[in-house]
């Protein structure tokens, strides 16, 4: 079983996208013979200035850090290409990638592929998105409040960009690599002159993230985050992230009291301690580790759902993505013919038992084991690489609680 689920995450899946196809014309020469086939995967938005297009994505191949082949679009390059036997990497992406832009989604991909004399391969390469989406709104009561030349700086260390009135109302929205983001306030309030400073950071912002920064002018007067803080786009990575700035006269209200019954999440790895995951120790023949995330419903309610989401480094999110697990993805509801195969995937991998063996929906405790899943994991991640298993439980009256499975990577 570890073999197979080792297999199926290195293996690369067909999707759908622009191909190059042709006639192989060195079958048994002293050359291999390669043909590639890009595809992306995930967009932030469906605006038209943001469409996917793969002819426009650079492919390189390289031998270490030597670059044999070249082509600035994959529209320019063969439909098959000789090569000589050895061990190569295909990098493909977008070929604009600055650390911070107007309307720049990057995408980027890479495989790693073996020639010998006489093969010929077809490969697949998926091009996924690698940089962050921000967006910026203000409320009525902000633009009411602030003079017009009002500027939001913000930066990941490396680029910055400034949303003035003119981009915010013009929906313009800036795309940063990876990192932690400053943002930066600089206002002037109308009729008094008072300046207003607002200073705040995000540091745990991950490819194909959207955030979007409502700026609202709360009761006080005072500047800050609107009371829907910063949310993210769904539609790639799940996540919430709400901050709120209260105005000076604001008492604190109590938590709701219905609160203490949100639903348990605990065990291994589960937010502050988590699991260190050795690949040394992995690779030993009869390996095996316990990683058990305990989920309970409390007031005699039941489990309704379990939504998981799986974060880390690119090549291991890629692999995901390609065996149908990426995104959010539900344990418990297999509705449609995704969910099927859904299923199917999850059964094989160990994730879960056969739903029709052990059914978890209508149970008030269930334990989700993840222990299967880390040989393979630490065979296709590196030392010092992080994943993660967000963990969203929905009880039978709709309360939800959210915990994160965090595995450390060493050597």
């Amino acid at each position: 079983m570890k073999r197979f689920i080792f297999l199926a995450l290195s293996a690369v899946m067909i999707l759908s996208g622009c191909s190059k196809e042709g006639n192989f014309n060195n079958i048994g020469g002293e050359y291999g013979t390669v043909s590639i086939k890009l595809a992306s995967d995930g967009r932030f938005v469906t605006k038209s200035g943001e469409n996917v297009d793969v002819n426009a994505f650079y492919v390189k191949i390289k031998q270490g850090e030597t670059t044999v082949k070249s082509y600035d679009r994959y529209s320019d390059m063969p439909n098959t290409i000789d090569i000589a036997p050895g061990s190569y990497t295909i990098e493909a992406g977008s070929a604009a990638a600055a650390d911070a832009a107007w309307d720049q989604p990057v995408y980027y991909g890479t495989q790693q592929f073996d020639v010998k004399a006489g093969d010929v391969l077809s490969l697949s390469v998926t091009c996924s998105l690698s940089n962050m989406k921000v967006t910026v709104t203000c409320t009525d009561n902000f633009f009411n409040e602030m003079e017009d030349d009002f500027e939001i700086a913000i930066t990941n260390g490396k680029g910055t960009l400034i949303y003035n009135k003119a981009k915010i109302e013009a929906g313009e929205s800036g795309y940063f690599s990876v990192g932690t983001l400053t943002i930066d306030l600089t206002a002037k309030r109308k009729g008094t002159g008072d300046k207003i400073i607002d200073h705040r950071s995000i540091s745990d912002g991950a490819a194909k993230d959207h955030f979007i920064l409502n700026f609202d002018a709360v009761l006080t007067g005072e500047i800050g985050l609107g009371a829907n803080g910063i949310t993210l786009d769904y539609t790639l990575n799940n996540r919430e992230e709400h901050i709120i700035v209260p105005g000076e006269d604001e008492t604190p209200v109590d938590p709701d009291p219905e609160d203490e019954y949100l639903p348990a999440i605990g065990g291994n790895g589960i937010e502050d301690s988590p699991i260190t995951l050795s690949k040394a120790a992995s690779s030993a023949t009869g390996f095996a580790m316990t990683v058990d995330v305990n989920i309970a419903t409390l007031n005699s309610k039941t489990i309704d759902n379990i939504l998981v989401t799986i974060s880390g480094p690119e090549s291991f999110v890629s692999a995901v993505n390609m065996l149908g697990l990426g995104g959010e993805f539900s344990i418990v509801d297999f509705s449609g013919t995704a969910g099927e195969a859904r299923k199917e995937k999850l059964v094989g991998l160990g994730l879960i038992e056969d739903p029709s063996v052990s059914q978890i929906k209508g149970t008030s405790n269930y334990t989700f084991s993840i222990g299967s899943f880390m040989g393979p994991l630490a065979a296709i991640t590196f030392a010092g690489d992080v994943v993660n298993f967000k963990i969203k439980v929905i009880d039978s009256d709709n309360k939800e609680a959210s915990a994160t499975c965090t595995i450390n990577i060493v050597e």
